[in-house]
């Protein structure tokens, strides 16, 4: 597999204490990218400089979420407590159908 390392123009400034590194706040300037075809399968394998990029909104990866939390219901009783009844009564979660101390 060819591997095409891309220039950068701007690097990002570097922290000068790595236990200031917070999970999911400070990014690499690069990313790695692979583009997929059925008829040519992976290809294009690139470091290029860290961007956004497009997603088809038919993605699976969009709608996952959607249908694991379909039927899902919460609800406020009476009391104030909030309770939870659908999908995960059926799949035995456990405290599904109790009240929640919210």
């Amino acid at each position: 597999m060819d591997l095409q390392i891309l220039p950068l123009e701007n690097l990002k400034p570097r922290l000068d204490d790595e236990s200031e590194l917070t999970f999911g706040k400070q990014f690499s300037d690069r990313m790695f990218v692979m583009n997929y075809k059925a008829d040519q399968g992976w290809h294009n394998a690139r470091i290029q400089p860290y961007q956004n990029f497009s997603l088809d909104p038919a993605a699976m990866v969009l709608h996952y979420a959607q249908e694991i939390f379909e039927g899902l219901k919460a609800f406020r009783r009476p009391d104030g407590q909030i309770a939870l009844s659908g999908w995960c009564l059926l799949q035995g979660w456990p405290g599904a159908g109790q009240d929640l101390d919210l």
